[in-house]
């Protein structure tokens, strides 16, 4: 639905990113899954620029808009396909006419808040062994919950033998503009990345994603957005 689209600004997928470049992590295949206009696939290519990046998303505008993407006079993705990421008929599509992404080494994605469990098991069953999935989150999406709901028996399923965290955590300092109109979100969020290395892990990031779109310089640099 429109109401829950929110650009992702390009300083908090830089923020993932440089972490990532910090660990030596550079995926060959990404998965941006509901992937908009191309916000977050715009700076994955601009710090991944050789791997094969593939953008998903329902709506059919958008999707559109994510098509004609560019970064640097390249497109940003390597395809886009208009599909609906949740519905189970994509069980059995054929993913390799995407390209070689039946197993993506990463997926990320920000989902609408309500969507973000079932994103996340799906993004599971789909990625790598041993491959990365980031989700856009406010920050204390993993502590809102008790033990006997969904979201917390999914938690615990994640934990480690000796009771640690599956799942790690990069936040930031300030809260974020996801309306694109200088003025931040009630809420702070943080990336929560599910993956070898980042178990049990909670890092402060450097970079404070306030600034507007036009700000970043990141939009409007041969793109739709």
């Amino acid at each position: 639905h429109d109401d829950d689209f929110y650009r992702t600004p390009g300083e908090v997928t830089a923020a993932l990113c440089d972490e990532l470049a910090l660990r030596g992590i550079s995926p060959r295949t990404i998965l941006d899954v509901g992937c908009g206009d191309g916000a977050i696939g715009i700076v994955l290519r601009q710090y991944f620029p050789k791997a094969w990046i593939v953008g998903v998303e329902p709506n059919h505008h958008r999707w559109s808009l994510a098509r004609r993407s560019v970064v640097d006079n390249g497109p940003t993705y390597n395809a886009v396909d208009q599909v609906d990421w949740l519905d189970v008929a994509n069980d059995s599509r054929d993913w390799t006419r995407l390209g070689p992404l039946q197993a993506p080494e990463m997926i990320v994605f920000n989902s609408p808040f309500k969507l973000a469990l079932p994103f996340k098991q799906r993004a599971l069953n789909r990625v790598a062994r041993g491959g990365l999935v980031a989700s856009l989150l406010i920050s204390q999406w993993d502590q809102e919950t008790v033990h006997d709901d969904e979201r917390g028996k999914f938690l615990d399923s994640l934990r480690k033998p000796d009771g640690s965290e599956g799942y790690g955590k990069l936040r930031w300092k300030g809260r974020v503009d996801f309306r694109g109109n200088g003025k931040t979100d009630r809420v702070s969020h943080e990336w929560l990345v599910i993956g070898p290395g980042f178990e049990g892990q909670f890092v402060r990031v450097p970079r404070s994603p306030v600034a507007t779109h036009e700000q970043l310089g990141l939009f409007g640099k041969g793109t739709t957005s």
